[in-house]
């Protein structure tokens, strides 16, 4: 039953990554369009209709907050959580043995927790998170370190 709830678990995760990088994809689309269409604003005006007001822009996202690392269930994990950001599309955090990386990214998600799996058991890692919204990435958290269980 463990080893469903793994798989299910990693296709979930996997699931969020495809949707992560579908998204990104259609931001680099919109933007794309946007630029193209420069100077559309005049021919839609004379034409006599009026060009709706570009909408205002949402605030950036803040680092998420109160990162936390505690030790997993399991041989070679760690649990993260911190609090939840509004406004938020996804997550992503990332995973390295330093404080200053280099950094592997072991979670993209839509909740505010995760266990990192498949980590040397006894081993110190190093954990940070961040938010994505409609305007991109936010900063990254402060970092939290625990030894994998």
């Amino acid at each position: 039953m463990y080893e469903a709830a793994a798989g299910l678990e990693k296709m979930q995760a996997e699931l969020d990554k495809l949707e992560f990088e579908f998204d990104a994809l259609l931001s680099s689309e919109g933007a794309y369009i946007q630029s193209a269409s420069k100077g559309e604003e005049a021919k839609i005006l004379g034409a006599g209709v009026e060009v709706a007001d570009a909408p205002s822009p949402t605030p950036d996202m803040p680092a998420p907050g109160n990162l936390r690392a505690t030790g997993g269930d399991l041989d070679g994990e760690a649990d993260l959580a911190w609090d939840p950001v509004s406004g938020r599309d996804t997550y992503i955090a990332e995973c390295s043995e330093t404080a200053t990386g280099p950094w592997n990214q072991v979670y993209v998600g839509r909740k505010s927790s995760f266990t990192a799996t498949e980590l040397v058991s006894g081993h110190l890692y190093y954990f940070r998170v961040r938010a994505l919204g409609p305007r991109g990435a936010g900063p990254w958290s402060d970092i939290a370190h625990k030894r994998a269980t």
